[in-house]
């Protein structure tokens, strides 16, 4: 088992400009940031995605699957669970410029005998993605046609969403922030239905293709599945990959961190200008949440630090076997990335990181 932490990767791909000081300085500073969390918290393997300023890197750590001696890259496939809902709050933001969909258009007029309204107004697509329709964290039939707790979306399909929807009383919830893996999934729907595509297809056409992530899907290809890292639950032992039906846009994508740099490149100004306005629109603040000095936009939460600094834009995700968080803060000009093949906690990692970059959020 490799007990010392990794070699460092550049990305070359993504036209990375490194100054050999720089580089070490940054180095020496994320392995003693991050050495002591990955050997305490016992995570088997990790990548750390970093842009600062005009550079990108790539951090490794420890193992793709525990005890194969194998280094990840910036080329390893993670799940990355509910990062999925920024590529869809960015389809939406897409579909929006295109003039396909409005941010309020209704929700119900895309879907067929479903009357989805609170108090006699219609609930819309802006409160989808910013998570304030009142919807639930899931819906109350999930699990009934769950065939293994291992996968536990996989059996859960349009039909069941529909029924559940069929039955929702918005009457019995406020329109204030409440995290919502069924809005997402709902959003999705919509979004397919006003593009006349499957919705893995718009998101590939419409944001991936254009931004030349070719590794950032539902379904893996063979070369694929070879470069995922191996889960591991709380325990350490090896979990199970999640396949989805309906959830797919709220938590089913799986990435690299050379995909999600190049993403967090275009909301920093860095790369493809022409989609750097309309996606910049799913940073428009919404609301408050129950978490002092976090609020919700479309599809990614900012966190307002206690010292007067600039806004952090960040999302997290978590499978079973894997946890996943992106972030960056725009004046600064820095981002981060970090994926681990755990379900133990990592955002306070990508937090960490993010503070070090900014100099413990000094302007």
């Amino acid at each position: 088992m490799i007990k010392t932490i990794g070699t460092i990767i550049l990305i070359l791909a993504l036209g990375v400009s490194v100054n050999a000081q720089e580089n070490k300085s940054l180095e020496k500073m994320l392995t003693r940031l991050i050495y002591t969390e990955v050997e305490m918290k016992k995570i088997p393997g990790m990548v750390v995605g970093v842009i600062d300023r005009d550079s990108t890197y790539v951090y490794s750590y420890q193992e793709t699957k525990k005890g194969n001696g194998q280094l990840p890259n910036a080329n390893t496939v993670w799940e990355i669970g509910s990062i999925s809902k920024v590529f869809t709050a960015c389809l939406l933001s897409v579909m929006v410029a295109e003039g396909s969909v409005t941010y309020d258009s209704p929700v119900d007029q895309y879907l067929e005998g479903m009357k989805l309204e609170r108090n006699g107004k219609k609930i819309t697509l802006r409160q989808l993605v910013s998570h304030t329709a009142g919807l639930p964290k899931l819906p109350f039939n999930f699990g009934a046609n769950e065939s293994s707790k291992s996968d536990p979306y996989a059996n859960y399909s349009k039909a069941d969403l529909l029924e559940f929807l069929s039955t929702f009383n918005f009457k019995l919830v406020k329109e204030e922030y409440q995290y919502s893996h069924v809005g997402f999934a709902l959003l999705a729907l919509v979004l397919e239905s006003v593009g006349g595509a499957p919705f893995p297809e718009l998101v590939e056409q419409k944001l991936l293709k254009p931004l030349e992530m070719s590794d950032t899907r539902i379904e893996l290809t063979s070369d694929q599945k070879g470069r995922m890292a191996q889960g591991h639950s709380l325990l350490g032992t090896p979990s199970t990959p999640w396949n989805f039906q309906v959830f797919a846009g709220s938590i089913g994508y799986k990435s690299t961190a050379s995909d999600l740099l190049k993403l967090l490149s275009v909301f920093l100004g860095d790369t493809h200008l022409d989609l750097y306005k309309t996606l910049g629109s799913t940073l428009t603040e919404s609301t408050s949440t129950s978490v002092k000095r976090v609020w919700t936009a479309q599809g990614w939460h900012i966190f307002k630090p206690k010292k007067r600094f600039y806004n952090v834009y960040a999302h997290s995700g978590v499978t079973d076997g894997f946890r996943a968080y992106i972030g960056f803060v725009k004046e600064s000009h820095t981002a981060t990335v970090v994926l681990t093949n755990t379900e133990e906690t990592n955002y306070g990692i990508g937090s960490m990181v993010l503070q070090a970059l900014n100099k413990n959020w000094k302007r």
